[in-house]
């Protein structure tokens, strides 16, 4: 799922960059995966990737983590 949900930009970005564009704010930071390669939500895979989300919401309910709802928030506002 995680390449039906995810596009991986191939170039490889410098550090200076990734310095740049990397914020301890997760709301206003690019996503970059372990390879130095900038991580992009598919716009098809939205919905999918929300409706994931809410099954993983409904099946945990009082054991999600602050950080999962958060996320799970966050995610929501953007995309509705």
């Amino acid at each position: 799922m995680y390449y039906r949900w995810f596009y991986i930009n191939p170039k490889t970005l410098p550090e200076v960059i990734i310095e740049k564009i990397v914020s301890r704010n997760l709301k206003e930071s690019c996503w970059i995966d372990s390879l130095q390669k900038q991580v992009f939500i598919r716009t098809n895979a939205q919905p999918e990737l929300i409706q994931n989300l809410d099954g993983k919401f409904n099946n945990m309910e009082s054991e999600c983590t602050e950080s999962f709802l958060e996320m799970y928030d966050w995610l929501k506002k953007i995309f509705y």
